[in-house]
């Protein structure tokens, strides 16, 4: 019996550093079924604006994504990955290194309900990085992680997610610096309600300190109900030697043209139910033999309802570029990690700016031929989508 108990004390000493680190796998399921509504295209063709490259592909005719005259397009009931809330899973730790000094991973992959699959981008897209972190000094981490303005666009209003922030920047062509490769990030502590972040990715290259690289910068401020956030990003291509400009933007073009984005927002709680939310964001590209591929702004509004404690609603309208999207959405818990939800968009796209109502660019893996939807997002055109889903998290 001493040698049981001896043997299981020297295994116990033995397994103890590896428990020391604190490791967590976490995660987020969003599935929903939901009805999609555009009306036949007349007239002349009409481009796809894709929102991941702004300039290519939009006005008439017969450039990349054009659909054709008089097709009748994205009309049906689909399965929607992650219409509130982008499916994932992560595995996160931490280790007390002494002196308020912690150690820190993070890897963090997608998960593609539809079809079960994962990022064609790589695994770990979401996230991948280390670093240090002090409740004095800030956070320092080195690897892929979200830009700053993106964090922050998903946070500018009271009741927000996928159909909300992913739209909006989409439709203003920022959203294709989703995640940074390469980044070096700090993050500073809670200076008296302020918290500021600012990252730059490395281009990786030897040759060009600033070619394919980017610079980012965000600030929160919480003072009593009101709060205010704003982000900058500038991200740096090709010189303009290298690139040649059309009658069209290529989508080359658009890759190597240096750009900018910024978003400033404000949000006021009246009392424990009701919070308010406004907005306002630029996009550009830089001029390249006098061509200026693209510069939109738009804004948003939005408002958030506590009707009771498990239910809560939200409504978003954003306008810019003679282009509209009205979102609509009821959130009702179930408990503290599953969550029932209803949404509704709503899009009059102008000739600029395509706001996708679908909020999703992928409508999810065809049964037949194995194929994958596209963007809904079309010029021109009046939009909308209804859908029922639910979120769980663990």
């Amino acid at each position: 019996m001493k040698k049981q108990f001896l043997a299981g004390a020297v295994a116990a000493a033995l397994v103890a550093p590896a428990f020391a680190q604190n490791v967590q796998i976490f995660g987020v399921i969003d599935v929903s079924v939901s009805s999609v509504d555009a009306p036949t295209t007349t007239g002349a063709a009409t481009s796809i604006g894709n929102p991941n490259q702004p300039g290519a592909g939009r006005g008439t005719g017969t450039g990349p994504g054009a659909w054709a005259a008089g097709t009748n397009i994205n009309r049906g009931t689909v399965m929607s990955d992650g219409q509130m809330s982008s499916a994932r899973w992560g595995i996160r730790g931490s280790e007390d290194l002494g002196g308020g000094l912690t150690a820190l991973f993070y890897l963090e992959s997608d998960i593609v309900t539809n079809s079960g699959a994962t990022h064609s981008s790589g695994l770990f897209r979401r996230g991948a990085y280390a670093g240090l972190s002090s409740k004095a000094l800030g956070e320092l981490t080195v690897g892929r992680r979200i830009h700053p303005i993106i964090a922050t666009t998903g946070a500018l209003m009271p009741v927000s997610g996928n159909g909300v922030a992913t739209p909006f920047s989409g439709g203003l062509g920022y959203s294709n610096g989703f995640f940074t490769s390469n980044a070096v990030t700090y993050t500073t502590p809670n200076l008296g309600g302020l918290v500021l972040q600012g990252q730059v990715g490395l281009s990786n290259d030897t040759t060009e300190a600033t070619e394919g690289s980017v610079q980012g910068v965000s600030a929160a401020y919480t003072l009593g109900s009101f709060t205010v956030r704003g982000a900058y990003e500038r991200r740096y291509g090709a010189a303009a030697g290298n690139s040649t400009v059309g009658a069209q933007a290529s989508t080359a073009t658009i890759a190597s043209t240096d750009r900018s984005a910024s978003v400033f927002g404000v949000q006021y709680r009246l009392n424990q139910q009701l919070t308010i939310g406004a907005a306002t964001a630029q996009s550009a590209s830089d001029t390249i033999a006098g061509v200026n591929i693209f510069n939109y702004s738009a804004n948003l509004f939005g408002v958030g309802y506590q009707m009771t404690p498990a239910l809560l609603l939200g409504a978003n309208h954003m306008s810019g570029e003679g282009s509209t999207m009205t979102n609509l959405q009821a959130r009702y818990a179930l408990s503290k990690r599953s969550t029932l939800y209803a949404q509704y968009n709503n899009a009059d796209n102008g000739s600029s700016i395509a706001w996708n109502p679908l909020s999703v660019n992928s409508h999810g893996t065809n049964q037949v031929d194995g194929s994958v939807g596209g963007s809904m997002a079309v010029l021109g055109a009046k939009q909308s989508s209804f859908g029922l889903g639910l979120m769980h998290s663990f």
